[in-house]
């Protein structure tokens, strides 16, 4: 939590912290891997550009969130197997498991357009922030490149 809380000063994210300690009935909804977070953070956003962010819902909103998506997920194989935290740059949901992958992987993203939920694939929570950042690099970039063409 302490290299995840350094990330965000130096990205000057837009933290709320909370003074509420989630109750036992939350915290069963929630995967373990987010107790300290949710237990310290209300809700997170860091602006990498403008239209450019990556949102961490609340905890009532990450709740909402995820019984909507298992609620309209239709033919989504899979969907009751992951708790909806956030919002990536590229409209991607920020996911995790309950149950880790065989890897012992717990985080992954997923857009709505994609036709299934890949396995997860990052350990902890900064690294998939840190992998969202490097493809908001690469938007920039492309956008930067299509503006001298």
């Amino acid at each position: 939590m302490e290299a995840l809380m350094v990330y965000f000063k130096e990205k000057k994210a837009e933290i709320t912290f909370t003074n509420i300690i989630p109750t036992e009935n939350q915290l069963v909804v929630i995967p373990s891997p987010l107790h300290a977070l949710y237990q310290t953070i209300e809700s997170v956003t860091i602006s990498y550009a403008p239209f450019l962010e990556l949102t961490i819902y609340g905890m009532e909103d990450a709740i909402k969130s995820t019984e909507t998506f298992h609620a309209g997920a239709g033919n989504l194989d899979k969907a009751d197997d992951w708790f909806v935290f956030g919002q990536g740059i590229g409209e991607e949901y920020l996911l995790c498991a309950f149950v880790p992958s065989y890897e012992g992987f717990h985080f992954t993203m997923w857009h709505h357009d994609w036709e299934e939920i890949d396995d997860a694939s990052y350990d902890d929570l900064l690294s998939m922030i840190e992998a969202n950042e490097e493809d908001c690099a690469d938007i920039i970039a492309e956008s930067i490149d299509e503006d001298e063409d």
